[in-house]
């Protein structure tokens, strides 16, 4: 957590500049997320409407389930359960039901069902991560010409200190780094964390007392990912470490490589 508050703070500056773009990606990002927990939805939606015993068997489980959530939540579960009914009123009309005959909208409606909602899905996705690519390319070159610019001013003695390779891969590795870092990353942050929470709440509103049992395996499963993030870390250090010295050498060798050269041709004539 504290490595993504760094690298936005250190970005938000130039974010800032594009903030029009930035807008619209976290309002396609949101749009993806609830779009994603709409699945959950429609698969209630779906198997309540072909399954004849579904509604009656689940009926009575269901009260005793809420009457079991505790009081806090018990408004936020009832809210949502209207909402539920409201677009489930809404949708009606349009979807078969499993007994009754089906007539031309119903057909048009369960055809496109599912389509409608991967679509919305599909146009959210690449929005978001249009809008956030857009911004974070801009974002790279304008931190680059800040570095050629720092770099343009400095005097002969830093240069003289600092390692050839050391300043290269500031400038190109680090900055692609965080290009990765902003591009993917801020979108999937967006839009992944957002789906969490939605469909907990849809999760929450098909069976509130699973869902909540179910929360209480997750902290289980951070502490590999917590192991491993560390693990990841110390490698991707010494793997720069390692970039940064080679780079040195490398540009080292090709410079030494073009003064033997033009020693050894003054030595011929």
């Amino acid at each position: 957590m504290s490595s993504i508050v760094a690298v936005l703070g250190f970005s938000w500056p130039y974010l800032r500049r594009y903030w029009g773009r930035l807008v619209a990606s976290l309002i396609f990002g949101l749009l993806f997320a609830l779009s994603n927990a709409s699945f959950v939805w429609a698969l209630r939606v779906i198997t309540g409407r072909f399954s004849r015993e579904a509604p009656v068997a689940l009926a009575a489980p269901a009260q005793v389930r809420t009457s079991l959530v505790p009081a806090p939540f018990r408004s936020g579960v009832e809210w949502l359960k209207e909402q539920g009914r409201r677009v489930d009123a809404a949708v009606d009309p349009w979807l078969p039901r499993s007994g009754q005959p089906m007539d031309a909208r119903q057909v048009i409606g369960l055809l496109c069902f599912l389509p409608f909602l991967v679509g919305i899905r599909s146009l959210s996705d690449y929005f978001n991560n249009y809008c956030m690519g857009w911004v974070a390319e801009r974002v790279i070159r304008d931190i680059r010409l800040d570095i050629m610019n720092k770099l343009s001013s400095l005097s002969l003695d830093f240069f003289n200190a600092a390692k050839s390779g050391d300043i290269i891969t500031k400038i190109n590795t680090d900055t692609q780094s965080l290009l990765r870092s902003l591009r993917p990353g801020a979108a999937d942050l967006v839009k992944e964390s957002i789906t969490v929470v939605a469909v907990f709440i849809g999760l929450c509103f098909l069976d509130p007392v699973m869902t909540l049992l179910a929360v209480v395996l997750v902290p289980l499963s951070m502490f590999p990912m917590i192991v491993l993030g560390k693990k990841a870390r110390r490698a991707t250090r010494a793997g720069l470490t390692a970039n940064v010295t080679q780079s040195s050498q490398l540009i080292e060798l090709l410079a030494s490589i073009r003064v033997v050269k033009a020693f050894s041709l003054e030595g011929l004539q």
